[in-house]
């Protein structure tokens, strides 16, 4: 697939955010099932409770899309 990853820092100070941004393109029908129980875990739970943020997934009908957000702090 093609993908494009970007990120960016918002906010100031104590206040400034993380934003991350994952897009897969032309991804396979294994890319979209269903039940991959550890691919859920890992982004779903595991990446944004370590980093004390939140994290979205969700496919277009042209892409899969991974976000996760976080206070900088965590992340540098």
């Amino acid at each position: 697939p093609h993908i494009v990853a970007s990120w960016e820092i918002t906010g100031e100070g104590s206040a400034s955010m993380f934003n991350f941004r994952w897009e897969e393109f032309n991804t396979s029908p294994a890319t979209r099932r269903p039940d991959s129980e550890f691919g859920q875990i890992l982004l779903d739970r595991v990446a944004p409770e370590a980093l004390g943020g939140r994290a979205k997934r969700h496919f277009t009908e042209a892409s899969y899309v991974y976000e996760l957000t976080a206070p900088m702090e965590t992340v540098g």
